[in-house]
């Protein structure tokens, strides 16, 4: 297990690297999923290619100067949500927030650090069209055509794969088991055929997603242990954040939230024993309230006892933590 955190909790209040210096220093982990930074990276790809590019590689530069290794780079807040948009320019804005996550992540494999892959879910169709069933499959098939160009860009920087995220709306992609094996089938094949320009899809988990009872009847769509038993080949990455029963919070793993949250990291470390991998990122998730200081004070507190209970639970439950590699093994 390489433990570490998402470190989406910077975006509109701190500088990218002045966030690494908290997971080093106060949090005190060394392994971070960077993010596409909303509002500036995308645009800033798009009109200022080169800036972009400085600007990561000076990211990455400084990152490993302090301790910290970047393993993933994660799309914010559905940046790519349009890929399934009927106007075909807005499917290609869509797809720009991955070809700039892609970028973003071949910056910091230059600057040496261990880089496995971007992620993020395939795409968002809204409710409108999600109601013309034939249409929905026409913009499912239209998003999945724009994730091979993903995966042949992932290649060419150097990534070992691209993670699809499941999550907790059916028309958001992949939330369900039948979802994400057709998703999932369709690109790996496109990749067996393709092997020497693309990557494989993997799959990335969210502790705090699930599909409600009114979409899904089957509680078995939201068991993470059900996940790992139909897929446990293809489990790369779980975000790991704590929720309440309607799957509507964002909570951390402290205080309250240990006796209010549904999420116990104890059995989800149980869990993924049974994956077929050789190596899973277990990141935080929790982004926390922006806007007032004493709330993105308070946040920075509450990921850093997080991430201390997480690592007690790590040793309870047999794990040792090897410094040189930074990973946690049973």
């Amino acid at each position: 297990i390489r433990f570490g955190t998402n470190i989406n909790f910077y975006l509109f209040v701190h500088d990218p690297v002045e966030a690494m210096e908290i997971v080093r220093n106060k949090f005190q982990l060394r392994y971070v999923e960077m993010v596409t930074g909303l509002p500036v990276d995308i645009p800033l790809f798009a009109l200022h290619r080169e800036t972009f590019k400085r600007y990561h590689t000076e990211i990455g530069e400084k990152a490993r100067k302090i301790g910290i290794t970047i393993g993933s780079v994660q799309t914010f807040f559905r940046d790519n949500w349009t890929m399934s948009h009927p106007i075909r320019e807005f499917q290609e804005i869509g797809r720009m927030a991955y070809e700039a996550a892609v970028c973003q992540a071949e910056c910091y494999i230059k600057t040496g650090h261990d880089v496995d892959h971007v992620g993020g879910h395939l795409s968002t169709v809204l409710c409108r069209y999600f109601e013309d069933k034939r249409l929905t499959r026409k913009l499912i098939n239209d998003a999945v055509e724009h994730w091979k160009l993903i995966m042949k860009l992932a290649h060419d920087s150097g990534l070992k794969n691209v993670a699809l995220e499941t999550m907790s709306t059916l028309r958001e992609l992949p939330t369900t088991f039948e979802q994400t094996s057709s998703i999932l089938t369709m690109l790996n094949e496109y990749h067996e055929k393709n092997s020497g320009t693309t990557v494989p899809t993997t799959l990335l988990l969210d502790t705090g997603h699930g599909v409600t009872k009114e979409e899904c009847p089957d509680e078995r769509e939201n068991d993470l242990s059900s996940w790992v038993d139909k897929f446990p080949h293809s489990i790369v990455e779980i975000h790991l954040k704590n929720t309440d029963k309607g799957r509507a919070a964002n909570w951390p793993f402290c205080g309250e939230y240990l006796k209010k949250g549904i999420v116990n990291v104890s059995k989800v470390l149980d869990i993924i024993r049974k994956l077929r991998v050789s190596e899973v990122a277990l990141h935080m998730e929790y982004s926390g309230k922006r806007g007032r200081l004493n709330e993105e004070n308070k946040t920075i507190d509450l990921i850093s006892e997080s991430a201390d209970y997480v690592k007690n639970i790590l040793i309870k439950k047999g794990y040792a933590y090897d410094e040189s590699s930074d990973t946690w093994s049973a």
